[in-house]
């Protein structure tokens, strides 16, 4: 019998954080130009990539460096299949992260 999560010991390469936000300037402008929500709340790109953008491209190379999968502009399509239900590929958990629910929705 496994122990309870709590207990096992997670191995970055287990991980995954996905983004379905825009994480570059040009994904930012293709986004604002599809009206998708996310994108639309700055409307201005230099305001984007101050309070986004950098802050992504700041942890980024961290999260690959551990070993931690790293996924970018994620649909609800693409969303689910990353984490199967008793996956052997991220067996122990599966994080992710979506700066906005909404976004993923949208796309």
């Amino acid at each position: 019998m496994k122990p309870p999560i709590s207990e096992r010991i997670v191995r970055p390469q287990e991980c995954v954080i996905a983004f379905a936000i825009p994480t570059s300037d040009e994904t930012f402008k293709n986004h604002l130009r599809l009206k998708r929500d996310f994108a639309s709340m700055y409307r201005n790109p230099g305001r984007y990539r101050e309070h986004v953008a950098r802050v992504y491209q700041s942890v980024e190379p961290a999260f690959r460096k551990l070993g931690v999968q790293v996924r970018e502009e994620v649909t609800l399509q693409q969303f689910s299949p990353m984490f199967p239900p008793l996956s052997r590929r991220y067996p122990a958990t599966s994080t992710a992260c979506s700066i906005c629910a909404f976004a993923i929705r949208r796309s």
